[in-house]
């Protein structure tokens, strides 16, 4: 009887551990979403000092067409640099994300439209991105690199 239980035990405790590991992994997945739904907000609001919160303190931004920006404080500068000329909105979609240890990656398509606050004709964009975030030490996840290019 007891080789029967260890047996069974045996058998089940990887499906055990799987399921509890899984279960981790669907709440980190479903947090890191929300993140990135925390930065599309963030820039439809043109707030620039609530994005540059969104960034781990190491962050890079890679943006296209110039250099990247190693700083969070660089990152910051180059929001309120934008939002001062620009009114903005961005929607990720078709995200993949995947969570291991502290980091997680987020490949996804999307869309923006950027008006700008002269009068000028609204630029629509679609495209597509990367983002790597960070697990910070209060169980939050914030940019940590950051790329993406348009289609156009």
């Amino acid at each position: 009887m007891k080789c029967l239980l260890a047996f069974a035990l045996a058998l089940l405790l990887p499906v055990l551990s799987t399921s509890t590991s899984t279960s981790a992994r669907d709440v980190d997945v479903d947090a890191v979403a929300a993140a990135s739904l925390a930065w599309d907000q963030a820039y439809a609001a043109g707030d620039a000092s609530k994005l540059a919160g969104l960034y781990d303190d190491e962050a890079v931004s890679m943006p296209p067409g110039m250099s990247s920006l190693p700083t969070k404080s660089a990152i910051a500068a180059d929001f309120a640099a934008f939002f001062a000329s620009n009114r903005a909105t961005r929607r990720t979609l078709d995200a993949d994300r995947r969570v291991t240890g502290e980091f997680a990656i987020e490949r996804a398509r999307y869309e923006a439209t950027i008006s700008p606050k002269d009068g000028a004709a609204a630029i629509k964009e679609a495209g597509k991105h990367i983002v790597v975030y960070r697990r910070q030490t209060d169980g939050s996840w914030k940019v940590f690199w950051g790329i993406w290019n348009s289609d156009q």
